[in-house]
């Protein structure tokens, strides 16, 4: 009957319960499918260091994970719920899937004509930039690597387009990691960058 504070211990229950993961892999993003949280995983010292995607539902209270999701590409990125389907990013090349916990499908990919993966470039996309905003998935898309891009795209669920919705203009070239985003009604959003130059 009361609402959730970390600092009143009355207001939750506290359990134990964790889950141990294979050697190696890394958690990069969580989501939510049924009653499991689905962790989002990748293996290496950098993400495009090997073509391990996983993502492993856990039902929050046993030791272990039900069967994971695989693929071969370099990390799950992040992840959203919509209507009991996960949509989410994996690779370096701006892939989106979508699953329902068992199979797997490819909905779409940015076009390499408008960002260039050359000279060892890749698209990373962070946790926290992806969103339902509007009947569209917005996701921040940064660029690693020899470029410097920070976008935000949609993907509309209708159709099945993808387009740049807003290009950073911070005045600089600073601004070039896409971090958040969040939907604050309707029409609006809230897009937060950094720069890993440390500005």
């Amino acid at each position: 009957g009361q609402n959730f504070d970390p600092t009143n211990s009355a207001t939750y229950t506290f359990a134990s319960a964790a889950i141990d993961l294979p050697e190696d892999y890394k958690i990069r993003c969580v989501g939510e499918l049924g009653k499991n949280l689905m962790l989002g995983t990748w293996k290496g010292t950098n993400v495009q260091d090997q073509k391990i995607a996983d993502i492993f539902p856990w039902d929050r209270t046993s030791d272990d994970f039900n069967l994971p999701v695989r693929l071969s590409e370099n990390g799950v990125h992040a992840m959203l719920n919509i209507k009991n389907l996960l949509y989410f990013f994996a690779g370096t090349e701006g892939k989106l899937y979508v699953t329902d916990g068992s199979s797997v499908q490819e909905l779409a990919k940015v076009p390499e004509q408008i960002v260039s993966l050359d000279s060892g470039a890749f698209i990373d996309i962070f946790p926290g930039a992806m969103i339902h905003h509007n009947g569209k998935i917005l996701f921040g898309l940064s660029s690693g690597g020899n470029t410097n891009t920070a976008h935000i795209w949609s993907y509309n669920l209708k159709t099945g387009a993808m387009a740049i919705e807003n290009t950073v203009s911070s005045g600089t070239a600073l601004a070039n990691r896409t971090t958040a985003l969040f939907s604050t009604g309707a029409l609006d959003y809230w897009a937060a960058h950094r720069n890993d130059g440390g500005n």
